[in-house]
């Protein structure tokens, strides 16, 4: 949070909060897929943060393939991912070389979801 908002004082209030939230305190003594979505959520936060601001190819594919695994598990957060994903295909502009970048995480959130939805 530091780095997506670049406040101190946002990243001490977010990650106290974190620290202290009951369900994620209890969640961490069982073994489900709570822990799973929570650490690639995380993950998804980070790079695409990461990758808006300075980018990278694997960054970017790294994106879209955590954006892609949260909707795999948890489908309820799907619309997250597709949003996220929107947000940043629009923050690629500015980034060099952000057309590739934006590609790669729109290759890696659709080739992991395609063989989901034809299943499904």
């Amino acid at each position: 949070t530091r780095r997506a908002f670049f406040n101190s004082l946002a990243a001490l209030c977010a990650g106290v909060l974190a620290a202290l939230h009951p369900f994620w305190i209890l969640n961490t003594a069982e073994l489900n897929d709570g822990m799973l979505v929570t650490f690639l959520l995380a993950a998804a936060l980070a790079l695409g943060t990461r990758g808006s601001q300075a980018g990278g190819a694997f960054t970017s594919l790294a994106f879209g393939l955590c954006l892609a695994g949260l909707a795999m598990i948890r489908a309820a957060l799907l619309p997250f991912g597709v949003v996220a994903l929107l947000w940043f295909l629009s923050q690629c502009k500015g980034v060099r070389g952000g057309w590739f970048n934006a590609f790669l995480a729109l290759l890696g959130f659709a080739n992991r979801l395609a063989p989901w939805g034809v299943r499904n």
